[in-house]
């Protein structure tokens, strides 16, 4: 099974998608029987942003990807963003074509929008966690196409119109909990 996260800009949307890459890992070494399905996890964010250096020391495959932000408000730069997102939509068809990902994950940040939605035309499976009790753009814009969401809260389910919403709670890495 080959597993892609997806996020980045910030580390809003990296911290939980990291704890899920730990949890995956942690499986993968524990049990020959998860090693089989689990083969290989990478993950994809902005070619600027912060994830990069958590996600490679974690010793995660780690590829940019064009990323164009969705402002809700005038700004020149949305304009040229629009372009960007199109433009990350075919690297992201081309890729996840060549890659063959079995399920794409994101968490939230603007990064995931363009990849899950050629995700989603290439029928890949796609899941979603949403860690704020409002849903951010980003999922609102990706939660019809999700095979699953996941959120932190249960106020959250029904803001999602009723789409099948688990509560999981926020993904936490296994040291930040042990720093407490």
């Amino acid at each position: 099974m080959r597993i892609l996260l997806v996020g980045g800009g910030t580390l809003g949307s990296v911290t939980p998608l990291l704890a899920v890459a730990e949890e995956l890992q942690r499986q993968k070494t524990v049990s020959d029987t998860v090693s089989e399905k689990v083969s290989d996890t990478v993950f994809w964010g902005t070619r600027m942003g912060p994830e990069r250096v958590l996600v490679e020391a974690m010793g995660i495959p780690f590829r940019s990807i064009p990323a164009g932000k969705l402002r809700r408000y005038w700004d020149a730069r949305n304009l040229f963003d629009l372009f960007v997102v199109k433009w990350a939509f075919w690297v992201a068809l081309v890729r996840l074509i060549r890659w063959r990902s079995s399920v794409v994950v994101g968490a939230g940040s603007f990064v995931q929008v363009p990849v899950l939605w050629a995700a989603w035309v290439l029928r890949i499976p796609i899941v979603i966690h949403q860690q704020d009790v409002r849903p951010g753009l980003a999922n609102r814009l990706v939660a019809p196409f999700a095979r699953a969401i996941t959120a932190t809260f249960p106020e959250t389910a029904r803001m999602f119109r009723g789409r099948p919403v688990t509560v999981v709670g926020n993904p936490v890495r296994r040291a930040v909990l042990a720093a407490r």
